[in-house]
């Protein structure tokens, strides 16, 4: 690459850096965020949208009830559960799954400390990751997770604590003058004590007794959980995760906005949701209605709030506003 090309790289990839650091996904998860996409994007129904939008089509995908993501700031797990819940029962219509949201938080608050012991990642100081703290993440966050450490349904582990208060366990783990091993042994006593005893090892489901990962085994769709952005150039590329409670190199894929609204749609015509992620809030799209030009008109939502009501519906374009990554089984 000559001189040239590679100032105006850089220069590029400078004023991207600027661009997307602007960006805050999720650090702040709170009902009054949610509420506020919610007011932002929610479709309002008029007689003359009506006329103009003549719905020609819909696609809704089943939805396991709503959970309550509380005071805790998980709303990326729980979308990403309502995600495998909806994805379970559309393979397997009759049944029911419902996953524990309170082994989620024990799960990330583990893999959190295992991270900052270990030197890869630190994301636990309490003096600059206030409110959410710990509690950050993605769905890509979620699926790794499962993947190494298990699940749990529902039934089998108490509901998640709301609010979280961990400042005083991260004192008392990561006290000055201690080893790692230290540390681990302090973490894996204080968990359990914080969240009232461990999460069990085994399930019984399907008629069978499973470790939490066969379980995980049993539940996961076969595909690969992709993240995907519009690109600002119209260029197909991959770079590090916009959201900042990404973790181990996260990758977020950016596309043409056409390419990604064909994205989204051959996910809801094969029968898969759409994890949506604005700059404060993560929630489910499990359906769309479309007009007679197969354009869609309005998403289906299902949020993780209980006071804001877990389903709505959301006007196409201002969800795409308010848009800043997708996530997708592909």
């Amino acid at each position: 690459m000559d001189a040239n090309k590679t100032t105006a790289a850089t220069i590029a990839l400078v004023i991207g850096s600027l661009f997307f650091s602007k960006m805050s996904f999720a650090v702040h998860s709170t009902i009054e965020d949610a509420t506020q996409l919610k007011n932002r994007i929610i479709y309002q129904q008029s007689p003359i949208h009506e006329l103009e939008n003549p719905i020609k089509k819909s696609i809704v995908l089943p939805v396991s009830r709503g959970f309550d993501q509380q005071k805790t700031c998980l709303c990326w797990s729980y979308a990403f559960f309502n995600a495998l819940e909806t994805l379970y029962l559309s393979r397997h219509p009759g049944e029911s799954l419902e996953l524990s949201r309170g082994t989620m938080q024990f799960l990330n608050l583990e893999d959190r400390i295992n991270l900052k012991i270990t030197g890869a990642e630190d994301h636990l100081d309490p003096g600059r990751y206030k409110n959410c703290w710990a509690e950050g993440g993605t769905p890509l966050s979620a699926a790794y997770i499962m993947n190494q450490s298990g699940a749990l349904p529902y039934n089998d582990y108490h509901d998640v604590i709301s609010p979280p208060d961990y400042a005083n366990m991260y004192y008392r783990i990561f006290a000055d003058g201690t080893t790692s091993a230290q540390q681990k042994a302090t973490s894996d006593s204080l968990l359990p004590a914080y969240f009232g005893y461990n999460i069990p090892t085994r399930t019984y489901f399907n008629k069978q007794w499973l470790s939490r990962s066969d379980f995980v085994k049993q539940i996961m769709p076969e595909g690969k959980w992709t993240t995907y952005a519009i690109s600002k150039n119209n260029k197909d590329y991959t770079g590090p995760g916009l959201d900042p409670d990404a973790r181990r190199s996260e990758q977020t894929h950016f596309v043409s906005k056409k390419k990604f609204l064909k994205k989204m749609n051959r996910s809801l015509e094969n029968g898969h949701p759409i994890i949506y992620s604005n700059d404060h809030h993560v929630i489910l799209i499990y359906g769309a209605d479309y007009n007679d030009k197969n354009e869609i008109v309005r998403f289906y939502i299902k949020d993780s709030y209980e006071r804001l009501g877990y389903f709505y519906k959301s006007d196409f374009k201002k969800t795409m506003d308010e848009l800043m990554e997708i996530t997708l089984l592909e």
